[in-house]
């Protein structure tokens, strides 16, 4: 048997790993399907290992592939409600203004911040008044 076989099909193998390695899930299928071909090497070269290690190969990439896929669905960014905005914004103010509160405690402030900025928005809205603008403190200077 010719020895460029082996350098061949190694040389697909490393190209899909170096297109999965650029965050393409097609790298996995260029691995796959190189499977295939290794399993006739196995074949004709009369070499179970190779049969065997093609399989184990072939269920790895399938299963990388498959990983990789839903993740690609997953990442399109969804936009977040107003709700979910809350609440990160109170979770950061709460990470901010007490860093050594325990996490189970910081859910609970945040939930309790988010129920109040809602129910003073609701209050708002019912009675029709808005809040005050801000208005910037006077520099002053402190001279001795």
């Amino acid at each position: 048997m010719n020895p460029a076989w082996s350098l061949v099909l190694t040389a697909i193998g490393v190209t899909g790993l170096i297109v999965a390695g650029r965050k393409k899930a097609a790298g996995w299928v260029i691995g796959f399907l190189a499977q295939g071909v290794w399993a006739s090497y196995a074949i004709v070269t009369k070499q179970p290992g190779f049969l065997i290690g093609s399989m184990v190969y072939a269920y790895a990439y399938a299963l990388n592939w498959r990983t990789w896929h839903r993740g690609d669905k997953e990442a399109e960014p969804e936009e977040k409600t107003d709700e979910q905005r809350l609440f990160d914004l109170a979770q950061q103010m709460l990470a901010i203004s007490s860093p050594g509160v325990s996490l189970l405690d910081r859910a609970r402030y945040t939930e309790v911040l988010v129920r109040f900025s809602k129910t003073a928005a609701a209050w708002e809205k019912e009675n029709g008044t808005e809040r005050p603008a801000r208005h910037k403190m006077p520099k002053t200077s402190r001279r001795r």
